[in-house]
This record gives C-alpha cells, structure tokens and sequence, in this order.
C-alpha cells in the first residue's frame, strides 16, 4: 500500500511525481498552484481580456483592427451559427413575401378560389407584376440577394461579426475595419469590402441571430 503524504511539502512533492516525464525523468508542465498575479492596490483588476481572445459567441475585447480581423478570420464557427444565419435570412424572405401577399389582397381582394378560370389566371397575373413591383427583381428580395447559398453562408457571417464588432473600435481602427477589401463568391464579382457587403445582404440586421444560442433559444418557444 502506497504510503500517504503528512505534510504540505510532501503533497506538493507527490504532485509533481505525476508530472515527471517516465522516459526522461523531467517534469512536465504542472497545473498553477499558490496565489495569483495580482495588480497594484490601486488598479483594478481587469476581468476581460485586451487581446482580441474569447470565441464565436463570446468574442473579447478588441483594441484595434489586427486583433479583430485576426480574431475573426481565425475564431471556429459552430454549423449551427451558420444554419441560424441562413434560415434567419430565409425568414426574410418568407415574411417579405407575407407582407407583400397582404398588401395586394387589400387591394384586390383574396384569390379566386372556385371562381371561373379566366377570373382566376388575371388575379395570379396581376399579383406577379405586383409581386415584381414591390418585392422582388434580379433575384432581389426588397434589394437583398434572394438565396444564400451555401458557400457564401461562412464568409457574410464573418464579414457582418467584423463589421459590428468594429463599432467598439477608434473611428480610424473602426474605418480600417470597414473599408478592408475582401471577395466574395457571388456572381457580380465585385471589389467589396466589409461596409459595402453588409450595406448589399443588408445582414447587420440579422447579426444577432447569427449567433449558435440564437437557435436555441428559437427552438426553447
């Protein structure tokens, strides 16, 4: 039976044992014991941290733009961040086209069900080049991209968490942050940079639902 340690010095000598590298007879690194670093009596103690750490949906804080660009360029992103953010976009178009479907139904009333076919194919006809008029065009739903498509899904949620994350940041931190040029896979194949891509998918307005909990807590209701 192994004999048990009767003082602090010997637990402490025992603790280390465990650390000791077999082969080589080395210590290994050992968990932190004693007290911590502590600062002056007269500063605080800062419980966040300065050094753009943290994670996707716990970010830090950032003190300039190479800590925030490097954070969110390199920080993982859970799947279900990104399938949040692309059915938050989807439900944009869903309510768009609900809102729209009201609007004309005031005006013309609702569809013509069981009335005479030529009565019935004028009603749909109409409400396309309403539908055309004020929801979408050129693959635009009220001017934001239609489809999201699955490899464009990644880059937008990157771009928007930069984009809002900046706000925080020195307006000429900030500005570095927003005018950076970045691609993107689209068909336009325009020179965008972070403003201009959040301005086009208008997704600052989803940016808080971009988050993994966001779904969760959808799914709580």
């Amino acid at each position: 039976m192994t004999a048990q340690p009767t003082s602090p010095s010997e637990a402490h000598e025992a603790l280390r044992e465990t650390h000791r590298d077999r082969a080589t007879g080395e210590f290994g690194r050992q968990p932190r014991s004693g007290p911590i670093d502590l600062p002056p009596p007269d500063a605080p103690l800062s419980l966040v941290s300065l050094h753009g750490t943290g994670t996707f949906d716990f970010p830090g804080v950032f003190s300039n733009a190479d800590e925030l660009i490097k954070f969110w360029t390199t920080v993982d992103i859970p799947d279900r961040a990104l399938g949040s953010t692309k059915l938050a976009h989807e439900q944009r178009w869903e309510r768009a086209l609900a809102d729209t479907t009201r609007e004309f139904e005031a005006s013309h009333g609702p569809l013509p069900v069981g009335r005479p076919m030529p009565e019935f194919n004028a009603y749909i006809e109409a409400r396309e080049r309403y539908y055309e008029e004020n929801l979408y065009s050129h693959h635009l739903v009220k001017g934001i991209p239609r489809v999201l498509g699955v490899q464009q899904v990644r880059p937008l949620v990157i771009a928007t968490k930069m984009w809002a994350s900046a706000r925080a940041l020195p307006e000429a931190e900030r500005n570095r942050v927003h005018n950076l040029p970045v691609t993107f896979p689209d068909h336009d194949q325009r020179n965008w940079t972070i403003a201009t891509l959040v301005g086009r998918w208008r997704s600052h307005e989803i940016e808080s639902q971009m988050n993994e909990w966001s779904m969760l807590r959808r799914q709580d209701r």
